[in-house]
């Protein structure tokens, strides 16, 4: 179970968009912000709309995905959901928009996460 968030912001920027939630660890590189939620719950089941409201005007990448092949990915630019990919127990709920990102199921999120995780 995985649960990853990045914002091209600065640090203290992405900790003031997610002020009102616990348990997150946020690594700063290259202009981004990476936030793993250690919890993996809390922001799961969140509508795209919710995601813009969170983005704060930031572009903002959002990935997940668990045991149960529940997925999420979901891509905000400008204001703007540009890719929304939802999966619940492996059936497909929301397939929308192209950010050049090729998700197909919840490998596709998994293979994304491992990509652009920071580690250090």
């Amino acid at each position: 179970m995985e649960s990853v968030i990045w914002v091209k912001c600065s640090l203290d920027e992405a900790k003031s968009l997610f002020a009102e939630y616990d348990d997150l660890e946020f690594t700063a590189q290259n202009g981004w912000v990476m936030i793993d939620d250690l919890n993996h719950q809390q922001l799961f089941g969140l509508a795209e709309g919710a995601w813009i409201d969170i983005a704060g005007g930031y572009e903002l990448v959002r990935a997940y995905y668990d045991e149960q092949l529940n997925t999420e990915y979901v891509h905000v630019k400008d204001g703007a959901v540009v890719r929304c990919y939802f999966e619940y127990e492996g059936e497909v709920d929301k397939d929308t928009g192209n950010d050049g990102v090729s998700i197909e199921s919840w490998s596709d999120v998994a293979d994304y996460i491992d990509e652009h995780t920071i580690y250090g």
